[in-house]
């Protein structure tokens, strides 16, 4: 994983929803936002699409978002010598 593909780990927006069909709250992430990021990177299946509907595989959003903490904290642990 480069610099490059975790960077889009920080352009991501995550929103709070209510469920139409029964009310619920829940938390994510829009997946054609995500997609607009994504599709560069090669990344396909991290959005699909299934019976109409965008959805995220969150799953596979894992490993950039452990990049994306490494580099950061090899940023901070090179501020803070």
């Amino acid at each position: 994983i480069t610099d490059n593909e975790a960077a889009v780990i920080f352009k991501l927006r995550p929103v709070s929803y209510t469920l139409k069909k029964d009310g619920r709250p829940g938390a994510g992430l829009i997946a054609q936002e995500l997609l607009g990021e994504i599709k560069n990177l090669g990344f396909d299946t991290i959005v699909g699409m299934e019976k109409g509907y965008y959805f995220v595989a969150y799953r596979q959003l894992i490993p950039l978002m452990i990049k994306a903490v490494q580099l950061n904290y090899e940023r901070l642990k090179g501020k803070i010598r």
